[in-house]
């Protein structure tokens, strides 16, 4: 399991960019080399300029910590283990896709 300040550390490591600058962040475990992340985290809320997140591919099985992405459009949790798809209400004014 992978926390989601781990994977933000990694992804920041690898694109050498400062996360909480970026507009697309990419926190899936194939493209990291990362264990998968099971849960979205307050480190979500770090990411304040992010436009696109994507988080495909991991073992997420709720929707929280969107506090604080108030620039999130498009929010990718494709290939998830999902059970519903509540806890998108802090970021529903600007949320075009998910």
């Amino acid at each position: 399991m992978t926390s989601c300040k781990d994977a933000i550390k990694a992804w920041e490591t690898a694109q050498s960019v400062v996360a909480a600058e970026a507009e697309d962040v990419r926190l899936c475990p194939i493209a990291l080399q990362l264990p998968l992340i099971t849960k979205m985290d307050g480190a979500l809320g770090t990411l304040k300029s992010c436009k696109h997140l994507r988080l495909s591919t991991n073992a997420i099985d709720k929707i929280a910590n969107l506090n604080g992405l108030d620039n999130l459009e498009i929010l990718s949790l494709g290939r998830n283990s999902l059970k519903s798809i509540n806890g998108l209400d802090p970021v529903a004014d600007t949320l075009k896709q998910a």
